[in-house]
């Protein structure tokens, strides 16, 4: 191995993420999958601080979703009436 190698590499992988949503008046459903084929592969890799061996962590399928609402708030302005003179 060359000097400064990092000696852990992993292998080339495919990943296919999916998202969706669909917007409706005031309100908007998202829904999305990462990792949807359940890829093994890993996000990165940490020493233990010279225990043996290596942590490595792999990143699974995960499916999320959101619903949304807009709301129009108006505030409307107080007006008075000054009468100004005198009486």
């Amino acid at each position: 191995m060359p000097n400064g190698e990092f000696p852990y590499l992993s292998p080339d992988y495919n990943l296919v993420n999916l998202r969706a949503g669909i917007n409706m008046d005031q309100w908007r459903f998202n829904l999305y999958v990462q990792n949807l084929t359940d890829e093994e592969y890993y996000t990165g890799t940490q020493e233990n601080f010279g225990a043996s061996g290596i942590r490595l962590r792999p990143h699974p399928r995960i499916v999320g979703g959101s619903i949304c609402c807009r709301f129009d708030i108006r505030f409307h302005q107080a007006r008075s009436m000054y009468a100004s003179g005198f009486f």
